[in-house]
C-alpha cells in the first residue's frame, strides 16, 4: 500500500501552488526539500486531526471496546464505533474479559456499514443464523453480565490504500494550500528583504528602486498566503461536513 507523500511530494507542491515564485535564496541555491516536506507533513497531520481519520494506511491491534447487554446484541445490535477511518478491513475480533482466555468471533458475524474505505467506522457484530445455536459456546457473557469492560478486541486496517485514486481531490487541495504557506512566506522575505517595501540604490548619476508588497507585518508573496487562505476557508468546512464524524451519547 502506497503513503500518501508518495503522491505529495515537494515536486507537486511547487508544480501546482507555487508556480512562478523564486525558489531560491540571495545565493541563487534553491531551497532544501525538507522546507517543503517538513511543511507537508504537518499540513497532512492538521487535516487528520481536522477530520479525526488516518489518510495514510495503518493497522490497528486489538483496540478494546465495552460490551453492554441489550445494547451491542439482541434485539439491537448497535455498532462498536472504530477510532480509525475509514477502515479498509476487518481482521478479526477477539473477546477476553480481564485475565481469562480469549476465543475468536467467526468473520461472517462482521459487518460494516458500507464499503472500504468506510467512513462511518461503525462495525455491527451479528450472529448468523447458523451459529446462534452455538453462542453459548462462545462464552459470551450475553444473560450474565450487564457491562464487560473491554470486552471487544478488534483488529483492523485503515486508511487509504492508494491515495492516488482514492483520496478526496478537496483533501489534497486542502494539503497543498497548507503546505505552500511557508515557502512563500521566505520566497517574499527574500525579494527585496524581510519587511522592506521599497529599496533603493544609487551610484554617482545612476540610480535604481524596487518597490514590493512587503512590509513590516506582509511579505512579498502576502496577497498569495490570503488567497490560498480563502480558499482554505472554503474548502476546510466542505470536507468536515463531508467526513467528520459526529459523536453522540445519550445520558
Amino acid at each position: 500500500m502506497a503513503n500518501i507523500t508518495s503522491l505529495v511530494t515537494a515536486q507537486w507542491l511547487k508544480d501546482r501552488y507555487l508556480v512562478g515564485v523564486d525558489l531560491t535564496d540571495d545565493n541563487n541555491v534553491p531551497f532544501p526539500d525538507a522546507v517543503f516536506t517538513g511543511q507537508i507533513a504537518a499540513a497532512i497531520s492538521e487535516l487528520e486531526i481536522m477530520l479525526d481519520m488516518v489518510i495514510d494506511p495503518i493497522t490497528v491491534t486489538n483496540e478494546k471496546h465495552d460490551y453492554t447487554a441489550g445494547v451491542f446484541d439482541a434485539p439491537n445490535y448497535a455498532p462498536l464505533m472504530l477510532h480509525k477511518r475509514p477502515v479498509r478491513a476487518i481482521s478479526g475480533v477477539t473477546c477476553q474479559w480481564g485475565q481469562n482466555a480469549a476465543f475468536t468471533l467467526p468473520e461472517s458475524w462482521f459487518n460494516m456499514s458500507g464499503s472500504a474505505p468506510d467512513f462511518s467506522g461503525q462495525l455491527t457484530i451479528i450472529p448468523t443464523s447458523s451459529t446462534v445455536s452455538t453462542l453459548s459456546s462462545y462464552g459470551l457473557p450475553w444473560g450474565y453480565r450487564d457491562v464487560a469492560t473491554l470486552w471487544y478486541r478488534v483488529t483492523y486496517t485503515a486508511g487509504y490504500a492508494d491515495p492516488s485514486t482514492e483520496i478526496d481531490p478537496l483533501m489534497l487541495d486542502a494539503i497543498g494550500l497548507r503546505a505552500s504557506m511557508l515557502a512563500l512566506d521566505i520566497a517574499g522575505n527574500l525579494i527585496a528583504g524581510a519587511g522592506i517595501a521599497n529599496k533603493s540604490v544609487s551610484l554617482d548619476s545612476l540610480s535604481t528602486s524596487i518597490g514590493t508588497t512587503s512590509s513590516a507585518t506582509n511579505s512579498g508573496y502576502g496577497s498569495t498566503i490570503i488567497s490560498y487562505r480563502d480558499r482554505l476557508k472554503v474548502i476546510l468546512p466542505i470536507l468536515k461536513a463531508k467526513y467528520l464524524r459526529i459523536n453522540m451519547a445519550i445520558l
